[in-house]
């Protein structure tokens, strides 16, 4: 009789092995990507420029061995999915499919551009 493997809870997945490997500034990208934010907007929460972040989101995937977004999304949900700790309450868990945004950034101003002012300024 043949017994099934069954991992360990113990032993890391795949996909934490992977996100393990980046470099902090790398997991900084990739968060803000899970988290739906711009490239620009990436940049500017880090200090970097947009150019940076499209580096940084270059060797991301290259690292994680995906070769679309979705695939390094997904690596990035497992791997919080599966590092949880099962006794906490998830928001996710409630049935909802996305997080109200709360960056404090003005949505509809153009951001990163001022809005524009109407009329003279003294």
């Amino acid at each position: 009789m043949q017994v099934a493997y069954e991992p360990s809870t113990d032993e890391p997945s795949d996909a934490q092995k992977r996100i393990a490997a980046l470099t902090p500034r790398c997991r900084e990208v990739l968060d803000g990507i899970v988290a739906g934010r711009s490239n620009k907007l990436i940049a500017h929460l880090l200090g970097i420029s947009h150019r940076t972040v499209e580096v940084h989101r270059a060797r991301m995937m290259r690292d994680l061995g995906v070769r679309h977004i979705a695939h390094a999304i997904a690596l990035a949900i497992e791997d919080a999915r599966l590092s949880r700790d099962p006794g906490k309450a998830d928001a996710a868990d409630d049935g909802s499919t996305t997080a109200p945004r709360d960056d404090g950034v003005r949505r509809r101003s153009g951001w990163p551009y001022p809005a524009p002012q109407h009329g003279r300024q003294n």
